[in-house]
């Protein structure tokens, strides 16, 4: 702990919960739906996200390309520390308002600075399963807030849940 305090070691992980920014944004306590809980069905902006990391570095996506099994494309690291970066990858069904999106899956990479890697990371067909219409996903890459990319379309212009 000590080394990423002093910036000796990057911090790279991903928090594997949602922090809210207040607990009156929660339902009440007697309220067992799963409206406004967990990254899934919550409507309001958190605090932090589900899969909100923090590192010393800068990273880059280029070239990320989803055809409904797997989501590809090369990170790069363009700041000046080494580092890991997770690459979480979250589907959403832009017509489906019931749910934000799922987490389908994920890789890490190590990267010194300047270095990139190519990427290919196979979705849970579970996941997939789960939605209706699985032809008109979007894959969110790197957390709910990132790059958003189409089976049909090239971009989404809001790909990110209402608050």
């Amino acid at each position: 702990m000590a080394d990423i305090l002093f910036g000796k070691v990057s911090p790279s992980g991903r928090l594997p919960v949602t922090f809210y920014g207040s607990d009156s944004d929660l339902p009440d306590f007697t309220d067992y739906s799963m409206q406004n809980r967990t990254y899934k069905y919550f409507r309001k902006k958190p605090l932090y996200p589900f899969a909100h990391g923090l590192s010393y570095t800068d990273f880059t996506y280029e070239k990320l390309s989803f055809d409904g099994s797997f989501v590809s494309g090369t990170l790069k690291n363009t700041g000046s520390v080494s580092s890991g970066h997770v690459i979480p990858v979250f589907l959403k069904d832009p017509e489906d308002n019931t749910v934000n999106c799922r987490l389908a899956g994920y890789q890490r990479l190590e990267l010194d600075p300047g270095e990139s890697a190519f990427f290919r990371i196979r979705l849970c067909p579970e996941i997939i399963e789960r939605f209706c219409a699985p032809s008109r996903l979007t894959a969110l890459v790197d957390g709910i807030n990132g790059p958003a990319i189409g089976i049909t379309a090239e971009k989404m212009s809001d790909a990110a849940p209402e608050t």
